[in-house]
C-alpha cells in the first residue's frame, strides 16, 4: 500500500511541501486491513466534516460548515490529479487552474482508505506542532494539520477520484490558512474580511 499527502499554504505566499510516503507524517493502515469500498466516487460529507470538526473541537477552534462550491472545486482538480494517474500537485498560483483557497492533498491505494484516512493521516501531524506561529521551516511538516485547524477557516469542501491506482482526495478551505507568522488556534482580527477582499464574491449553499 501507498501513501502520500500534500500541503499548501494560505495567504500571499503559497508554498508547496510534500510529505510522499512518510508513515510518520501520513500515516497508514497496518497490513492485513481489510479494502473500503473500493471504487467509490462520491465523497461522504458527513464523514469529511466530522472528522474535521473533532479534530478542531480537540483545540476549541469552531467547527466548519461544508461548501458544495468548494467542493465542486475540489472535485475538479481530483480528477484532474487522477487524470494524470493520481501523482499529487497542488493547483498553480496562477492560469485557468489558479489556487484560491487552502488545499490539503491525499492519496492512497485503491481499496485502503477513505475521507477518514485521508483526514487521521493529517492529523498525525499534531505530534510534530508546538503551537508555534506558521513557518517556512515547521510549515512542510505540521502544514496538513494546522489549515485543518486554522480558527478563521469557516469552510471545507473535498473531491475524491480514482487514477493509475491511487485514490486522490482534495480538500480546500476558506479563508485559507497557514498563514506565515501566524498561529493557527488565535483568531487573528479581520482575517476572514482580508481574505474576501482579495478574490471575488462566492456564494455558498
Amino acid at each position: 500500500m501507498n501513501i502520500f499527502g500534500a500541503s499548501k499554504i494560505g495567504g500571499w505566499l503559497r508554498v508547496v511541501a510534500f510529505a510522499a510516503g512518510a508513515w510518520v507524517l501520513a500515516g497508514g493502515l497496518p497490513a492485513g486491513t481489510a479494502p473500503k469500498r473500493r471504487g467509490q466516487a462520491a465523497v461522504d460529507v458527513d464523514k469529511v466534516l466530522r472528522e474535521h470538526n473533532r479534530v478542531r473541537a480537540a483545540v476549541r477552534v469552531p467547527p466548519l460548515v461544508y461548501s458544495k462550491e468548494l467542493a465542486a472545486y475540489a472535485q475538479k482538480w481530483a480528477d484532474h490529479l487522477a487524470a494524470g494517474g493520481g501523482t499529487l500537485q497542488h493547483r498553480p498560483d496562477e492560469g485557468p487552474w489558479k489556487g484560491l483557497y487552502g488545499e490539503n492533498l491525499f492519496a492512497g491505494t485503491v481499496g485502503y482508505y477513505d475521507e477518514a484516512d485521508a483526514v487521521k493521516s493529517w492529523e498525525s501531524e499534531k505530534a510534530l506542532y508546538s503551537g508555534e506561529p506558521i513557518s517556512r521551516e515547521n510549515f512542510r511538516g505540521v502544514g496538513h494539520y494546522t489549515q485543518m485547524v486554522w480558527r478563521t477557516t469557516e469552510r471545507v469542501g473535498c473531491g475524491k477520484a480514482v487514477g493509475g491506482g491511487m485514490l486522490v482526495i482534495v480538500c480546500n478551505y476558506d479563508p485559507p490558512g497557514n498563514i506565515l507568522g501566524r498561529k493557527p488556534y488565535e483568531p487573528v482580527p479581520g482575517a476572514a474580511d482580508f481574505f474576501s477582499s482579495l478574490f471575488s464574491p462566492r456564494q455558498y449553499k
